[in-house]
């Protein structure tokens, strides 16, 4: 088996290559030139490895530091920057930080509260698995999340007779069905909630990422801006999303199960560590939501990082580095520390160096021409009608997204939606913040995110049960999205995205 996997990704790996060389041969032109050609090449290597995952993400997101400099396009000095850019540190910091919700078993607490609170008949049961999932994924990542809620969901689902494993023939019963939607809330909870907030998925790193690198004299977008669009795309989504799963999912109602029975053992005192969690990560949403001045109907509440020398110079990452640092000094106990550095060592770095990689890339494909040249041969999009061109990007790059991982499909669209936007005459956050909303959108089927193959991978959630809410729920997903471009998010970061 091990043999035939290799033999797959080398022919996956020989595939791309092949195609990627096929690039250098067309002819250079006035407006595709060497450099163009040559950027395009490499770009469409790294977009179909990362789409194939031939190789390991990480390993694709190194061909930059050999390519560019090689390739005469980029020192190997500016080729590594973006490498460092503070989207990666941001992660890096809200990584650590979030670990400490999982060492000290915080999110159990929090999901069996919400069961006291919602209730516990089969549908309340959806969601209060849904919302508890939404709320930890704004703000740890969507993977994290969906690993610690997973095990959770199996225990209330077993505890009312879902064991094992089914297949499509068999026919399913109340609790197959309770099941395969719990798990399904889990996996769905995950990527919406993920949306929520710039660290609660790599996706929206990569978007503020891009910005910055593409767009440096542009207005950045505040982590209160963000939350401000994100959250009201939760409250719109969440809702519709557990109507969509009860429905098809045909859960019953049910009377209620005493919470006990559930699986989930009852809190006892909450312990120092704990206290301690709680009180990091509300100092550290804090700190993120009032870093920058915060306009509200021409209220301005100023961020705290006026008192310092130079405000524009403090970064999101600055606060998540510090509060990881805190996090490694605080004591719990004697000789217990809230985050033990062995927890630095199971930072997912392939993910730090994709991010890396990525703009490194749109870096590349901007110095090199190459967007001023795609943009120009994709403008025809920009005759259509503003609310047609915002629904078809969504649908297209949802869909992308179903056959490739949301970062692979964030990545690789960003340069290309930016250069698109220049060209049309549109504000660059017109495209990209829909474009990377959407990349996270793909619900139909288990290699679209990381929360669904994982669900998927307990073997009671069905690919046509996931396929049929996921359709409706990416259709769902576009019609926000672009609601919310014409809306809200004008209105919530101050720009006229559409002249």
């Amino acid at each position: 088996m091990d043999e035939l996997l290799s033999a797959i990704s080398l022919r996956k790996l020989a595939i791309a290559v092949a195609l990627a060389a096929a690039v250098l041969l067309i002819p250079v032109g006035d407006s595709f030139t060497s450099p163009i050609r040559f950027t395009a090449a490499v770009g469409l290597l790294m977009a179909l490895l990362w789409l194939t995952e031939a190789i390991p993400i990480g390993m694709t997101a190194l061909i930059p530091l050999i390519a560019f400099p090689l390739g005469g396009i980029q020192t190997a000095e500016k080729t590594a920057a973006p490498y460092a850019n503070a989207a990666v540190f941001l992660f890096l910091g809200g990584f650590l930080v979030s670990a400490t919700v999982e060492r000290w078993g915080l999110h159990r607490r929090i999901a069996y509260n919400a069961l006291s609170m919602i209730g516990t008949n089969p549908r309340r049961i959806v969601f209060a698995v849904l919302i508890t999932t939404a709320m930890l994924s704004m703000w740890m990542s969507n993977t994290a999340t969906t690993l610690m809620m997973t095990p959770i969901a199996l225990a209330i689902v077993r505890s009312m007779g879902a064991e094992g494993t089914w297949s499509s023939a068999e026919r399913p019963t109340d609790a197959h069905r309770l099941a395969e939607t719990t798990l399904l809330a889990v996996a769905y909870g995950a990527s919406l909630g993920g949306l929520g907030t710039p660290i609660g998925t790599p996706t929206n790193l990569i978007f503020f990422g891009a910005a910055k690198q593409l767009f440096p004299a542009e207005k950045t977008i505040s982590f209160a801006q963000w939350m401000g669009f994100g959250v009201i795309y939760l409250l719109l989504a969440l809702p519709i999303c557990w109507l969509i799963l009860v429905i098809q999912g045909r859960v019953k109602a049910g009377a209620a199960i005493p919470i006990d029975e559930l699986g989930l053992a009852r809190p006892t005192g909450v312990s120092r560590g704990e206290k301690l969690t709680i009180a990091l990560c509300t100092v550290t949403a804090l700190l993120w939501i009032f870093r920058a001045d915060i306009d509200i109907g021409g209220l301005t509440i100023p961020g705290w990082s006026g008192i310092f020398p130079n405000p524009k110079a403090i970064h999101d990452a600055t606060i998540a580095v510090l509060m990881a640092f805190v996090a490694f000094l605080v004591p719990v106990s004697k000789g217990v520390r809230l985050l033990p550095w062995s927890e630095f060592k199971r930072v997912p770095w392939d993910v730090l160096i994709l991010f890396g990689g990525g703009f490194a890339l749109a870096d590349a494909l901007d110095a090199s021409g190459f967007g001023k040249w795609a943009g120009a041969n994709l403008s025809f999009v920009g005759s259509w009608p503003p609310w047609l061109m915002i629904a078809g990007l969504c649908i297209a790059v949802t869909l992308l997204s179903e056959v490739a991982s949301n970062v692979a499909t964030a990545t690789t669209m960003m340069p290309i939606v930016a250069a698109l936007s220049i060209t049309i005459g549109v504000h660059p956050y017109a495209l990209m913040i829909p474009a990377v909303l959407a990349a996270s959108s793909g619900f139909m089927l288990p290699v679209a995110t990381a929360p669904n193959t994982i669900v998927y991978g307990t073997g009671l959630v069905r690919v046509r049960s996931m396929t049929r809410a996921g359709l409706t729920l990416d259709l769902v997903a576009t019609l926000i999205i672009t609601l919310l471009m014409f809306v809200v998010v004008p209105r919530v970061i101050g720009i006229a995205l559409f002249q």
